[in-house]
């Protein structure tokens, strides 16, 4: 999530991995929070909050990673060029505001899994449509990971800690791929 979105929230998600975006972060503050959260990542550059994600995911063996905001991730090249699943809701609302998704799902690239309509009611003042897109062809973000955690761990301290402590979870996942075995 991007800073301004994680300082709206006021702390980490609890139970999972939070991974902050912010230009203002970048040097000696990409490390773990001063809470000590270790579930907490702070990363100066997309290139390092992907690798971060892409540990915590890794190290938990889970499929997924949720980008929830703002504006420039949702709409950072980087980012959307390799999403496979997109949850979207949209709030039929009148809203103005200076933040806005703004991808596309081209139905060449895309293929809607479910959508679902919610009416106004007595809970939510808007109707909604909640949809999972899924990309047609499945896209990798790195095709050699190992190699570019070394590369980033030589500049981030806490990202040498984490691939150390994570190795045997990393090394199943790097075998997985080399098997080409969906992780």
């Amino acid at each position: 999530m991007g800073r301004k979105t994680f300082e709206s929230i006021g702390r980490p998600l609890p139970g999972r991995a939070n991974v902050v975006l912010g230009r203002a972060m970048a040097g000696a503050e990409n490390q773990t929070s001063a809470e000590g959260d270790p579930l907490l990542f702070r990363a100066g550059s997309i290139e390092q909050a992907l690798l971060a994600a892409d540990l915590f995911a890794i190290s938990r063996e889970s499929a997924e990673i949720f980008v929830i905001g703002g504006a420039r991730l949702f709409n950072e090249p980087a980012i959307s060029d390799w999403l496979n699943r997109v949850y979207l809701t949209e709030v039929y609302a009148p809203v103005s505001g200076d933040a806005y998704f703004d991808m596309r799902f081209p139905k060449t690239e895309w293929r809607i899994e479910s959508e679902q309509d919610f009416m106004a009611s007595d809970a939510d003042e808007y109707g909604s449509r909640f949809t999972i897109y899924d990309r047609r062809e499945r896209r990798r973000r790195v095709d050699d990971l190992s190699a570019k955690l070394a590369e980033e761990a030589a500049k981030n301290a806490w990202l040498a800690e984490q691939i150390e402590r994570n190795l045997p979870a990393i090394r199943r996942y790097e075998a997985m791929r080399q098997a080409h075995i969906e992780p």
